[in-house]
């Protein structure tokens, strides 16, 4: 548990500085980019943390692609 705090406690000091640095240089949009991608790693690193049951993101990849590769493989098996 003390390890789920100390991942809190450093996201929030790395939001922090992400915050002060891109509001003196004015750039809203990185701002909310980088909280945003700060706020998906924290979550997976106290998921990770907590042994929860967190999906490989290889599998979510090939769910996407899935309908796209998979026609043009049998297309390529059928000439060979």
């Amino acid at each position: 548990m003390l390890a789920v705090i100390g991942i809190a406690l450093l996201a929030v000091v790395i939001g922090t500085l992400i915050w002060i640095r891109n509001g003196i240089k004015k750039r809203p949009r990185e701002r909310m980019w980088a909280l945003f991608i700060l706020l998906i790693g924290t979550a997976y690193a106290i998921g990770v943390q907590l042994r929860l049951p967190v999906p490989n993101p290889v599998d979510g990849v090939t769910f996407l692609f899935k309908p796209i590769y998979t026609p043009i493989i049998s297309w390529i098996e059928e000439g060979s």
